[in-house]
């Protein structure tokens, strides 16, 4: 597919989102708006990859977007056709004969709906294809005009007549173009509507009364057609305007993802109540209580249960067989096979062995007002409630520790050790 391209479109404002931070990088579910759009629509193998900046947010899209993307400026706000014309000089330098056109802020397309698209795009020889879908409120959105032979136009929101404004089909704002009929379309928009801005929705007409190419030998070529795909699910449509659209696709992400997990042997015991990042893998058998969160780079082995009232974040790798109780807070830390934290603690920056034991109250007190700093807790260690681990530090295998202990840091306690007191002191060696 190196004749093919993807542009995405991160220019907007966005004013309703009264936001200092460019409006496709605001998260959800642990992964910003554009990250999501290019999980979908966009890998190293499928071409080229555009994203259409303002001058004001390419300096963040630079840092956020793969290191192969190329950056176009869209000066003014002129609307999305205006928008795609600022690629349109990169697009015929690299001959590439489609691209897919999809906005930076709509999470919640699919890779299978993408795919579907460039599908019908490509084997039915079309000079454009739209992507479109039925919800129950269509405000806001573009509509789709058909006649008995397809869509005839889409139509905005502030350009509906009274009966067009009962439509539920509506435009998704992502297409595929044939690049010679993106450039003539392009050519020909003019910005004649409420908005006065340029309409990309405009190339639907205009595609529409272009006569078929000729071929070299001065006849009519195949004539290619201007179609739609209509997703399965309409929520894809949605795109992020205002914070309360961004919780919107939150809520469907994380209900999406929390079904993919039970579909794939997790327990989720109440899904109303929990909150795990679209990134998280989580093993087969594992129990999710109520409660809980799981964000950021996590991985969680098989058969373990977490929660209730867990919070599990930013690079974690938990073993199998792992139990992480109520009231519990596991940060950047490693688990080993077995281990175990039942009750108000906080683990930061910190290794465990096998078949640890972490009585409650217990932390291991990483931050020293400047630095983070690592705990290591061997193999077969049982700490006692409420010791306090000051970092940086080394607990060896099968240590105990007394009940209340505060370990200062660098103390590296040797194996089979029983630790006990305010500063802690090696009580005995355990056989």
């Amino acid at each position: 597919m190196n004749n093919f391209a993807t542009v995405i479109l991160a220019a907007g404002k966005s004013k309703r989102m009264k936001t200092s931070l460019p409006k496709v990088l605001h998260k959800a579910m642990g992964k910003t708006l554009v990250n999501h759009v290019l999980d979908a629509c966009f890998s190293s193998e499928s071409g080229l990859l555009i994203c259409v900046a303002s001058a004001e947010n390419k300096d963040a899209l630079t840092k956020a977007m793969p290191p192969e993307t190329l950056f176009c400026v869209q000066q003014e706000q002129l609307g999305t056709a205006d928008a795609v014309k600022t690629a349109l000089s990169l697009l015929q330098q690299d001959m590439i004969k489609n691209v897919l056109v999809v906005p930076g802020d709509m999470p919640l397309l699919k890779k299978e709906t993408i795919r579907e698209l460039i599908r019908i795009h490509e084997n039915e020889k079309n000079l454009l294809t739209v992507l479109t879908g039925i919800v129950k409120e269509p405000f806001s959105y573009g509509r789709i005009i058909r006649d008995s032979k397809g869509i005839i136009a889409i139509v905005e929101e502030k350009d509906l007549r009274p009966k067009q404004r009962q439509i539920h089909e509506v435009n998704s704002g992502v297409y595929v173009f044939d690049v010679e009929l993106l450039t003539r379309c392009l050519s020909k928009i003019n910005k004649s509507n409420a908005q006065k801005e340029f309409y990309l929705t405009d190339s639907v007409q205009i595609a529409l009364k272009i006569n078929p190419a000729k071929n070299k030998k001065g006849k009519n070529a195949v004539t290619r057609k201007v179609d739609t795909f209509i997703t399965n699910y309409g929520e894809e449509c949605l795109g992020v305007n205002s914070r309360k659209d961004l919780a919107v696709v939150i809520d469907i992400l994380r209900k999406r993802k929390l079904q993919d997990l039970m579909d794939n042997g997790v327990t989720i015991e109440d899904p109303s109540t929990t909150f795990i990042d679209s990134c998280v893998q989580i093993g087969k058998d594992t129990i999710i209580k109520p409660f809980t969160i799981i964000s950021g780079n996590v991985a969680v082995g098989e058969k373990c249960e977490i929660g209730p009232y867990a919070h599990v974040h930013e690079n974690i790798r938990i073993a199998d067989q792992v139990c992480i109780g109520n009231f519990v807070e596991v940060k950047r830390s490693v688990i080993g096979k077995g281990s175990k934290a039942k009750h108000l603690t906080y683990l930061g920056d910190t290794t465990l062995g096998e078949k640890v034991n972490i009585g409650a109250g217990t932390i291991t007190a990483n931050y020293d007002g400047h630095k983070k700093h690592p705990t290591v807790i061997g193999d077969g260690s049982h700490i006692g409630s409420n010791t306090v681990v000051v970092a940086p530090n080394v607990l060896g295998k099968n240590v105990t520790t007394g009940g209340g202990s505060v370990i200062p840091a660098g103390k590296s306690i040797p194996d089979n050790s029983l630790v006990y007191g305010v500063p802690a002191r090696v009580i005995k060696q355990l056989t």
